[in-house]
């Protein structure tokens, strides 16, 4: 099994559960967030439910998902007991986040460390646009450039544009829309094989799409980066797959005002 999918990180996760003692496995608390935004300035509503997973040692794993796929029974099997345990039996998106948070201790061995990492301040709005400045500067977008964004965020979007690039986007949940004068598409297949730089949402490894999205990039001089709230702690293997950079924030995130929000920045090259 040789694909970054969520079987294959599960795979990895079990054959090293004899390095971990109990606390680093019993799952303290699960968070559902449902939530409605529209950032000042903007006019795209994003409706995303996420939920956030917490181990007795503090670990945390996070999950965004479409808003059909939460039920908040699939939550009441998991306080209590370990990550391991209910790995087979959790819900596809818990499944996710209990992954995520037990390859925070698995990183941590193995000294998988971030290349440099970034701070935003301010408000919603403020930090969203000095966080997609960062991404598409990341990302190495330059006047004329085709870039493929497969998981709509407005203000990436802008930010592409107004370094005068060409930009085509696709998302699985927003297909059909227009947003800033484009159509947004449901297949991301075609737009990355387009594009010569792609700009990717770490809740690809949710849908099962990352796998056969990466298929389609590497390997084409393209340049990808992986931008994970969804697996952040996975992500950074992103990079034995291909993927160039890897920026990995985790809860609470960039639209809340009241505190800052970290950007971990992972990198097989010079940045």
């Amino acid at each position: 099994m040789r694909a970054p999918s969520v079987g294959y990180f599960e795979h990895n996760v079990l054959a090293r559960r004899s390095e971990f003692d109990e606390v680093e496995s019993v799952v303290e608390f699960v968070t559902a967030f449902v939530e409605r935004a529209i950032l000042f300035g903007d006019e795209h509503l994003y409706n995303d439910p996420y939920v956030v997973v917490q181990l007795a040692s503090g670990a945390q794993g996070a999950c965004f998902l479409h808003p059909e796929d939460l039920n908040t029974q699939d939550l009441d099997a998991l306080p209590g007991k370990s990550a391991f345990d209910q790995l087979h039996s959790a819900a596809p998106y818990l499944r996710v986040a209990l992954l995520d948070a037990l390859y925070h201790h698995i990183n941590w061995r193995d000294g998988i460390r971030p290349t440099v990492e970034y701070e935003f301040r301010g408000t919603g709005s403020q930090k969203s646009s000095a966080r997609a400045q960062r991404l598409v500067n990341l990302a190495g977008v330059e006047k004329g450039g085709r870039v493929a964004l497969i998981g709509l965020i407005v203000d990436i979007a802008r930010h592409v544009l107004g370094l005068g690039a060409e930009l085509q986007v696709a998302d699985l949940a927003k297909a059909g829309m227009e947003v800033l004068g484009l159509r947004v598409h449901r297949d991301a297949t075609p737009l990355v094989q387009w594009a010569d730089t792609v700009i990717m949402t770490g809740n690809t490894l949710k849908t099962d799409t990352l796998a056969s999205l990466l298929d389609a990039a590497v390997g084409s001089a393209k340049r990808i980066l992986v931008y994970a709230m969804t697996g952040h702690h996975i992500a950074p293997r992103y990079l034995d797959f291909g993927v160039d950079v890897v920026t990995a924030e985790e809860f609470p995130y960039y639209w809340y005002a009241t505190s800052p929000s970290r950007m971990r920045v992972y990198a097989r090259g010079p940045l």
